[in-house]
């Protein structure tokens, strides 16, 4: 029998397909898309929300030690995933669309417990250090460390659930805890903080994003194996280890050197600028990343379309798809990269009237990630076709040559020479991965260089 949110959800393909003169798988990816976009939104409404209320009740100095540890949290997620996040959306998809319901099993179990196990024990050896160097740590620090400390398994078994979940295209649920439900969580726990009468700092800020992790990964990890429980048949567990660590490392490396890319800017500014300066940068940071939205929402719904492509030997709708995929980006990205300059004044403005400095760094930062958009989902296709170690080889080399500019021009040009950093760095990426697709897919991810349909 058909609930109410099927016919809903049937009649809103029908009119994607009717729209757009869609049939079939397109639907399917447009749908996922527009999913993916329509959580972001939603995402990037609460994102600005938490921030702007974090910043303006805990001043651009506790908002900067509050961003600086956020970073770090981030990045150890990443880590102690060991890109098994990424590995999923190529082998779940591959071995549920070719039977192989004993291996996607073994991947699922073997992934997760790999992941759980490293980031408890990196947290203990984490604060086994901290309170042994309690003594040397500037005031205040110890909370700070502990309670980031404490976020990190939660923080890597969130990324691992929402590569599993985009296996199976489960959009909605590889979205929405991590990028809606957290955030509103840590709006709501802050707010009840405040009501209650007490005094937020950034240690505050970040015990409730521990919490906001807890309800968040762990109902997302529930949810997830109640699913894939009545999708895959149940099997002995397979296991081929070798295969998936081969193949995770780079994935591994490739986004770690993105959260470099990504994050490096922050962390070394931290190294030689006051807090307070940190706050302004993230806070810019925090505008023009969502001149990504759109990217991050297409790519999340054709990448395992492109493993199931590539399983299938069906090249063709690969580089078909790598195409549409430029496309669907590009041109939806310059419009919000417009808005977001248009506007940036009065968002900044929000934070609080000194982060209005900052503006100077929007059009810096926006330059980059337009120029990244303009290859569409070249890095996903080359990863899900087995040509991961092409992307980890780009990321590399960029992120070496962000590095060096960061530490070459922070120190001389302040904020703005980390927003210089970090474009050049995005440029330079791109056109490696415009060379390689070329190269390994014999076609072209560049914008300006598809002919119009």
């Amino acid at each position: 029998m058909r609930t109410s949110g099927d016919k809903r959800l049937r009649k809103l393909k029908n009119l994607i397909s009717q729209r757009f003169g869609l049939i079939g798988a397109s639907v399917e990816l447009h749908y996922a898309a527009l999913t993916a976009l329509a959580v972001k939104i939603a995402a990037a409404a609460l994102g600005f929300g938490s921030q702007i209320l974090l910043a303006q009740l805990l001043g651009a100095e506790q908002y900067g030690l509050y961003s600086y540890f956020w970073v770090w949290i981030m990045v150890g997620g990443l880590v102690t995933s060991f890109g098994l996040s990424e590995a999923a959306t190529r082998f779940i998809a591959e071995y549920r669309d070719t039977g192989k319901y004993d291996l996607a099993w073994g991947f699922i179990w073997n992934a997760l417990s790999l992941t759980l196990i490293t980031s408890v024990g990196l947290a203990v050896i984490g604060m086994s250090w901290a309170f042994v160097s309690e003594q040397t740590l500037p005031a205040g620090y110890l909370t700070l460390i502990v309670l980031a400390l404490l976020c990190l398994p939660l923080m890597a078994l969130q990324e691992l659930m929402e590569g599993y979940a985009l296996s199976f295209s489960w959009t909605g649920l590889g979205h929405i805890p991590p990028y809606v439900l957290r955030q509103a969580l840590i709006m709501v726990l802050v707010l009840a903080f405040v009501l209650a009468g007490n005094t937020v700092t950034a240690a505050t800020a970040l015990l409730c994003v521990l919490l906001a992790l807890f309800l968040s990964a762990g109902g997302q990890l529930v949810i997830f194996l109640r699913r894939t429980a009545k999708i895959l048949p149940k099997t002995p567990l397979k296991t081929d280890r070798r295969h998936w660590m081969k193949t995770a490392l780079p994935m591994l490396l490739a986004s770690g050197f993105q959260l470099c890319l990504t994050f490096s800017d922050i962390i070394i500014l931290g190294m030689f600028l006051d807090s307070a300066t940190v706050a302004l940068y993230f806070a810019a940071t925090r505008i023009t990343s969502q001149i990504a939205a759109v990217q991050f929402s297409v790519l999340s719904a054709v990448a395992q379309k492109m493993s199931s492509f590539k399983a299938t030997d069906n090249l063709a709708a690969l580089r078909e798809l790598v195409h549409n995929s430029v496309r669907w980006i590009f041109w939806p990205t310059l419009a919000i990269t417009v808005g977001i300059l248009v506007a940036g004044w009065p968002l900044l403005w929000l934070f609080g009237a000194e982060f209005t400095a900052a503006y100077s760094l929007l059009p810096i930062l926006a330059l980059g990630l337009l120029v990244r958009a303009s290859t569409g989902g070249a890095e996903d296709a080359l990863k899900m076709v087995g040509y991961e170690y092409a992307e980890f080889k780009a990321k590399a080399a960029s992120t070496g040559l962000n590095l060096v500019l960061n530490f070459s021009l922070i120190p001389w040009l302040g904020m703005h020479g980390a927003a210089i950093a970090t474009t050049v760095s995005l440029i330079v990426y791109s056109i490696m991965i415009e060379l390689m697709v070329r190269r390994y897919l014999g076609t072209s991810s560049f914008i300006g260089s598809l002919k119009r349909v």
